[in-house]
């Protein structure tokens, strides 16, 4: 089996995990707002991966492998970050639901937010072949800056899908719980998206001039 295939395999057994644990929280009482939001994450998963299979079945190889040389600040990063939004977030959404609550407006803004999200990272995916999981400069595959398509807007989209996320998620299930570890969740981005930008400055030939070209890291106009 390809890594491409095992890595799209590993997305949606992580979708399909996410939804395990929310009914574990729930003690299996799945509400209305569950089924459409796991539902729709699911369904974008096979969509998506199946088209990048295609598309661009390389840049899907790279991201399942975490790299010997990846820096020890990336490895704490990215543990925490798989636990509390693949697992996490949604065992809490569980514990903190209510079985009755049904879809309402704003419920309707999250999932808005939640497709939105899923382009970017598509957008990425598709003319990045250097997207890794890991923040490192791959030497080992001749690494060059890549400018084409949505890295035109931010430098890193991957990571402006996953704070849109956040926001998402926050809106579909409005619990205490669920925002504080979203907020959480969005700060270790921040924080890896700032440590990548300085590390890809430094490492990599051509990014400070990219850099100067695209000024916004994650977000148009802000940051």
């Amino acid at each position: 089996m390809s890594k491409a295939l095992i890595y799209f395999c590993k997305i949606v057994m992580g979708r399909l995990l996410g939804l395990l644990f929310y009914a574990l929280g729930t003690w299996g009482i799945v509400n209305a707002r569950a089924w459409i939001y796991f539902g729709f994450c699911i369904a974008a998963s096979l969509a998506g991966g199946l088209v990048l299979l295609v598309a661009a079945p390389g840049a899907l190889a790279a991201r399942n492998t975490i790299s010997p040389d990846t820096p020890l600040w990336d490895r704490i990063i990215l543990r925490l970050y798989w636990v509390l939004s693949f697992f996490g977030i949604y065992l809490i959404a569980g514990i903190e639901a209510d079985s009755s609550a049904k879809p309402d407006v704003c419920f309707g803004i999250g999932m808005l937010l939640c497709l939105l999200a899923v382009c970017p990272q598509i957008a990425a995916l598709a003319v990045n072949p250097f997207l890794e999981s890991s923040a490192r400069v791959q030497t080992d595959r001749q690494q060059t800056v890549v400018d084409a398509g949505v890295y035109r807007v931010v430098r890193h989209p991957v990571y402006s899908s996953v704070i849109l996320w956040c926001i998402s998620v926050s809106l579909v299930f409005p619990t205490p719980f669920v925002r504080l570890t979203a907020v959480v969740t969005a700060i270790l981005i921040v924080v890896r998206t700032a440590l990548e930008d300085v590390l890809l400055r430094e490492n990599l030939a051509g990014y400070r001039e990219y850099a100067e070209r695209t000024r916004w890291r994650l977000i148009p106009f802000i940051w």
